[in-house]
């Protein structure tokens, strides 16, 4: 576990990194936050508007930090695997360079990478050992990223993410509010986390005294489409409408995923399924 003295880096201070970032700081680590633009206050974290692309805004970054962890998000602006370098692998690998010249107390990195790079289809299930078969551009620049920090970057802790949801992510309600009903092939297995549980585990690994070097995090009940707008649609009394249905999916990866770590101590979920997470949003709008 970090020393109190010790300086944690959330490079990447978005959705994720300042929800993790206010969890550490609240616990009394000393925290310093970093986004593309000056974003708003945290309580206990020094902010800074940087690119961590550029060496001359790198070389503002304290000189003492400790443990980091890489959230950079390229916004839903790449499209092209081009893109996504640019504004995921290349930021990564002047920071990690920077900080291997900079940082001589650097002992732990904890990169935010993703189930996509899993590609199973057929419901096949996956998890921390399963192979690696990305079908998107993000993922394969996942990949590469996950070997950068692995070899070049110390205590290195891969945590691979289902998709997050949670206040301001709502998208599966919207479509439960529509009526939505998926077809057949649209109805694939949905691997989630809730927001709150995502910063947890990173946080947890970030201090944890000896991670494991890979999780996947995601809760403990993969479901299908259907099955969780028809939870929803039952719970906001919207009747079902075959007219509206999602639309064909942006590959074609449809596995389960699950964590074989999912017993260790750090591994708490306050939402262990869509009904607890999703129920907690429907309750605080007072549906």
């Amino acid at each position: 576990m970090p020393a109190m003295d010790d300086l944690i880096l959330i490079a990447g201070c978005g959705y994720l990194g300042r929800r993790v970032a206010a969890r550490l700081a609240s616990a009394g680590h000393a925290v310093v936050g970093v986004s593309r633009q000056a974003a708003a206050p945290l309580p206990g974290v020094t902010m800074l508007g940087a690119d961590l692309a550029s060496a001359g805004d790198l070389a503002r970054l304290p000189p003492g930090i400790s443990h980091v962890l890489y959230a950079v998000s390229t916004g839903g602006r790449a499209r092209t695997e081009t893109e996504y370098r640019t504004g995921f692998l290349d930021p990564l690998a002047a920071l990690t360079a920077h900080g291997l010249d900079c940082w001589p107390h650097w002992r732990r990195t904890v990169l935010i990478s993703s189930t996509g790079v899993y590609g199973q289809a057929d419901g096949a299930w996956v998890d921390e050992t399963s192979e690696t078969r990305p079908l998107r551009p993000a993922g394969r620049v996942m990949l590469e990223a996950e070997a950068l920090v692995s070899a070049r970057t110390p205590g290195p802790v891969t945590l691979r993410l289902a998709g997050i949801y949670g206040p301001g992510r709502q998208r599966l309600i919207t479509a439960a509010r529509r009526g939505e009903t998926p077809g057949p092939e649209e109805d694939r297995w949905l691997n989630q986390i809730h927001a709150d549980d995502a910063a947890r585990l990173a946080a947890e690994l970030l201090t944890d005294a000896a991670p494991p070097p890979r999780v996947v995090g995601v809760d403990r009940a993969p479901a299908r489409r259907s099955e969780v707008l028809a939870w929803l649609r039952d719970r906001l009394g919207v009747a079902s409408d075959p007219t509206v249905t999602s639309g064909p999916g942006r590959d074609r990866a449809d596995k389960r995923c699950r964590s074989r770590v999912a017993d260790a101590p750090w591994y708490r979920l306050e939402y262990p399924t869509f009904r607890e997470g999703y129920g907690a949003l429907l309750e605080g709008e007072g549906a």
